[in-house]
């Protein structure tokens, strides 16, 4: 159970930080238009 736990909280983790890198560009995108 806690091995089919680890890749699953690894991709949660890993949308998790494409999110907010994501987030991120898409501020800068807005502010460089400005």
């Amino acid at each position: 159970m806690a091995a089919a736990g680890v890749p699953s909280a690894g991709h949660d983790a890993g949308e998790l930080l494409a999110h907010v890198l994501g987030e991120q560009r898409l501020h800068l995108l807005l502010r460089s238009q400005e």
